[in-house]
């Protein structure tokens, strides 16, 4: 199963809306589900990486999905956004993994300038974002039990 912040951004007519107030109910319902449906899982799967990185694609493609893991598609960078849900999954005695996507920053840059302008975090905010991973990169110390870098 895949859980994703994005998905609750969706109107009705498809149209993804985001705002910080959306942005941050999307995040609270990602955490309840979370909660609520780790139980039925056998592990949990952080995919981490900057919008366009192709962590949705990749969670998607057959043979990537594992009906036994919990997959939450989101960006993750910051060990902080990333902590509640390692605790979430210590606290159900899951362990957690990460697929951190290192798609070249060219390539995100391309990808993102396709998307829709909704879906497009300023330039800026991917540079940070960037810095980020790279200083705050996922680690087993932080509580996974495997950090799996990926290159699409």
């Amino acid at each position: 199963m895949i859980l994703s912040p994005d998905h609750h951004l969706v109107d009705a007519e498809g149209q993804y809306l985001w705002s910080a107030d959306g942005a941050a109910r999307a995040w609270t319902r990602v955490t309840q589900e979370v909660r609520y449906l780790l139980p039925q899982f056998d592990r949990l799967v952080l995919l981490v990486g900057l919008p366009a990185a192709g962590k949705s694609t990749w969670v998607t493609t057959p043979g990537n999905q594992d009906p036994k893991a919990l997959f939450i598609d989101a960006t993750f960078v910051a060990r902080s956004w990333r902590t509640p849900f390692i605790q979430m999954a210590r606290q159900a005695g899951k362990p957690v993994d990460a697929i951190v996507f290192m798609t070249p920053f060219p390539v995100i840059l391309e990808r993102n300038s396709h998307r829709p302008a909704t879906r497009t975090p300023p330039v800026e905010k991917l540079k940070l974002w960037q810095e980020t991973l790279i200083k705050e990169f996922p680690t087993v110390d932080e509580g996974f039990r495997i950090v799996h870098p990926l290159v699409p």
